[in-house]
């Protein structure tokens, strides 16, 4: 990995939390759990205890690192239909997920603690909402696409293949089916299975509406 790029400061400034957290994302390219306090005040060409000024600790730093990842997350226009608003938002999410090695763990450590999380939460269940869901049904809806996130994310990260129905080992007495279906999930790329994985939970949530509509139509 390369050295990280020290960025110092112009003589007089002050150093701001702002800085540091952008230190702090430069280095995190070789993975949130590399980032310390020490390597962090070395690119700002500061001591620690200048860092220590602006945040608390390492965990403080993580959360920030974390909320300012999710801040750049744009969320997507009201006015557009609630599938391609539900779609967009998932896959920007999913995406920020995968900006830094780690920042699933950090984001799965924080839940909802990061203001900007909170913001995406809340946008994900206004979407729900928006596309004539119930609140229990839009937190259940939510939740689902809260674990296919974190399952993409996992994907994202592993280097085996991104479906277990590839990496069984053949069995052709027992299993004739696993075997013969095989070489169709080695077949599979990683963003086509994501893609199915999105399109069956927005139609299960489209069959949802469809079937606590159909009683309102007959009565």
């Amino acid at each position: 990995m390369a050295a990280a790029r020290r960025i110092g400061r112009p003589r007089g400034a002050t150093l701001n939390q702002a800085q540091v957290v952008a230190a702090a994302r430069q280095l995190a390219s070789g993975g949130l759990g590399t980032l310390t306090m020490a390597r962090v005040a070395a690119v700002l060409g500061v001591t620690p205890m200048a860092v220590y000024r602006h945040v608390k600790d390492k965990d403080e730093l993580l959360a920030l690192v974390l909320d300012a990842v999710f801040a750049e997350v744009v969320v997507p226009p009201g006015d557009l239909p609630w599938e391609l608003r539900l779609r967009t938002l998932h896959t920007r999410v999913v995406a920020a997920l995968t900006t830094y090695p780690g920042t699933a763990d950090q984001f799965l450590d924080q839940r909802v603690s990061s203001p900007n999380a909170v913001r995406l939460l809340d946008a994900y269940l206004s979407i729900l909402v928006d596309a004539g869901l119930d609140e229990r049904d839009a937190v259940s809806a939510y939740t689902a696409l809260y674990y296919l996130a974190g399952g993409q994310v996992v994907d994202h990260a592993g280097s085996r293949l991104s479906t277990p129905a590839g990496e069984a080992p053949p069995d052709t007495d027992r299993y004739p089916l696993l075997r013969k279906l095989q070489p169709v999930a080695a077949s599979l790329d990683r963003g086509e299975l994501h893609a199915f994985a999105l399109d069956t939970v927005i139609a299960g949530i489209r069959a949802r509406l469809t079937a606590v509509a159909a009683p309102m139509r007959t009565s």
